[in-house]
């Protein structure tokens, strides 16, 4: 009977944490992919640095976008 104690406390644990991961690297990389498509479909407003950092612009600045093109 022990045994089977073991087993079900290790396959909890296993699939708790397995869960969290998953859950964690899911949403990440749905984020990053929602993000670009917006990026690409120019529904956001950004400004790439030489860096290769993106600087997202508030609407109100969009004249600073419009000079950055």
């Amino acid at each position: 009977m022990d045994l089977y104690i073991i087993f079900a406390v290790a396959y909890v644990v296993g699939t708790a944490f397995g869960l969290c991961v998953g859950f964690k690297y899911g949403v990440k990389k749905g984020a990053d992919v929602t993000i670009e498509t917006l990026m690409i479909a120019k529904f956001l407003l950004f400004k790439r640095h030489p860096d290769g950092e993106v600087e997202f612009i508030r609407p109100e600045d969009s004249a600073e976008y419009q000079q950055n093109q």
